[in-house]
């Protein structure tokens, strides 16, 4: 089709929008999203001479997490309830949130968490589990728990489907264990994450600046581990929130995603195996945020807006390369049909877009492809590397 029209080149392409614009110059129109990153909205096949191989290689295309938040239940019973419910309709990944002081750990006492989980086969999902404190002697106790809870399920289903991949993180550490007790943990579960490195913020409130200062920690953290590379890039995950600039959170996920891989290939890693993961969080608005002294009329006026905005925020994500992604409730009401709304429009992604069955929905836009290395070039430019 595209041999029926006559090549135009960018040089010719601005001449006739300037000319549009009479007399005014293309440039004006660029924007800055952050100090120093400068983008034009007129991308052009010239910009990349080589158009880039598609960038996310999973197979079969973007296989995502379904996430949800469970935090700081008082009863195991009504946890137990609401988990059964949500993995009834399609969750995947809960995630399950102990920030409630005990002592000076806030890991509930066995025989409750038992009670909460409570017909929830473990093998089947890829559970999160995130306390506010414990010692690591604690969290081995607990890894104990799990374990067990495993060498309970059904050893008659399929070998696929009992993966025992989850995560275990503690308050603000990086590892949540260290040394012999990692390497403890990785026999009992040896396909749970134990590293997390969280990037703070939205594109919007900064892109260059707290994915630099993430990188280099991710890396200290390396070398602190001590571990073989391959080995910890198992064990780590990027977390992070993403929010309503479109574009711009998908050439923002890219170019970390183009980053790590770059940076694992120049250590020797198959990049085609070896990938960063990216464990995702929309970020909408808080109602006190929207208006002081909301009334109840403009409280549901918000909740619409997010369950509106969920859908463009959730595709830009999973285009960006989430491997699991957690949609918030609107409005921030937790409730059975708001949680709901939220895990339908994973399922909308999926089974009426087929975004899962795609591996890299960007690859070869011009703009998107342009921005993404406009992001990483300023990297470079800030000197940013993984030495050894």
């Amino acid at each position: 089709m595209f041999e029926e029209f006559s090549p135009v080149s960018k040089k010719e392409w601005l001449d006739k929008i300037e000319q549009d614009l009479k007399g005014r110059s293309p440039v004006e129109l660029d924007w800055e999203p952050e100090p120093g990153l400068r983008v034009s909205p007129f991308a052009h096949p010239d910009d990349l001479p080589e158009p880039p191989p598609p960038m996310l290689k999973k197979q079969p295309g973007l296989q995502w997490l379904i996430g949800e938040d469970f935090d700081n239940y008082d009863s195991a019973e009504k946890l137990n309830e609401e988990l059964l419910q949500a993995l009834s309709f399609g969750l995947e990944s809960p995630r399950l949130i102990f920030t409630s002081p005990r002592e000076s750990s806030s890991i509930p006492p066995l025989p409750w968490l038992e009670r909460a989980l409570k017909n929830v086969e473990l093998s089947f999902i890829t559970p999160y589990f995130f306390f506010a404190g414990a010692s690591e002697e604690e969290l081995l106790d607990f890894i104990d728990f799990l374990d067990s809870l495993y060498g309970k399920s059904d050893p008659a289903s399929p070998a696929g489907l009992r993966q025992h991949a989850g995560s275990i993180s503690v308050g603000t550490r990086k590892a949540a264990l260290s040394g012999s007790r990692l390497a403890k943990a990785r026999e009992k579960l040896p396909a749970y994450r134990f590293i997390r490195q969280s990037i703070p913020g939205t594109a919007r409130e900064g892109i260059v600046a707290p994915m630099q200062q993430a990188l280099h920690d991710a890396w200290a953290t390396f070398g602190e581990s001590q571990l073989p590379l391959s080995d910890f890039n198992s064990l780590f995950y990027f977390q992070l929130e993403t929010g309503p600039d479109y574009l711009l959170e998908i050439a923002r996920l890219r170019a970390l995603r183009l980053l790590w891989a770059n940076a694992l290939d120049q250590h020797g890693l198959n990049t085609e195996e070896e990938q960063a993961f990216l464990d995702i969080h929309l970020r909408f608005p808080t109602v006190s945020e929207q208006q002081e002294n909301p009334t109840s009329e403009t409280q549901q006026e918000i909740i619409n807006k997010h369950m509106i905005a969920a859908a463009p925020m959730a595709l830009a994500a999973i285009a960006g390369g989430a491997d699991r992604l957690t949609i918030p409730p609107a409005g921030n009401q937790t409730n059975a049909f708001t949680r709901r709304i939220a895990r339908n429009v994973h399922h909308i992604l999926r089974m009426e877009s087929g975004l899962d069955a795609v591996a890299d929905p960007f690859a070869g836009s011009v703009y998107v492809e342009k921005l993404t290395r406009e992001i990483c070039e300023r990297m470079e430019n800030e000197k940013w590397r993984m030495e050894n």
